[in-house]
């Protein structure tokens, strides 16, 4: 996220996902519809997972724990993996096709001007925020949090790289 601000002057914004987890972040000002558009996948994961808790429910009579319902997830997750591909297609390819299906289903202006857009809207994430960082309480934020979700941490999750000067004003 931090190369991706720096290199090309984006902001991120938090959307919930799983109400009581981590949000997820997003580009700020891309279209939500974009975002979703080939998340096909986090749906089928949904799906399964949906099942697999009502039969956890009704086999224990109370509702996963995390460490259970986490458990549950990652079962979701390896039942509704697709099989691998015996087509191996270039990154070049794939972003060919990635490309043109968005087209298909946008057009054009919304595909093309997507980097645009998302710039537009970090100079206003970037307004309304950077008055309210404050950045021992940010370090202090990422420590726990690196902590609460790998139970350790080491140099590389506290070092902040800083963006290189782009020039750019």
């Amino acid at each position: 996220m931090e190369e991706v601000s720096a290199r090309l002057g984006w902001a991120w914004e938090p959307r919930e996902v799983t109400p009581g987890r981590r949000p997820v972040m997003d580009i700020a000002g891309i279209d939500r519809r974009l975002i979703c558009w080939q998340s096909t996948r986090r749906q089928q994961i949904e799906d399964a997972l949906h099942v697999l808790t009502a039969e956890y429910e009704e086999r224990q009579g109370h509702a996963p724990g995390e460490r259970a319902a986490y458990a549950l997830a990652c079962q979701a997750a390896d039942q509704t993996r697709p099989p691998k591909r015996t087509e191996m297609l270039s990154l070049t390819e794939l972003r060919t096709r990635w490309r043109a299906s968005a087209i298909r289903a946008f057009g054009a202006c919304t595909v093309y001007r997507l980097a645009e857009r998302a710039r537009a809207a970090a100079g206003a994430v970037w307004a309304r925020v950077r008055p309210v960082i404050d950045v021992v309480l940010a370090a202090v934020d990422t420590v726990a949090v690196v902590y609460v979700m790998r139970g350790a941490f080491a140099r590389h999750h506290l070092v902040i790289i800083r963006p290189r000067p782009t020039g750019r004003v």
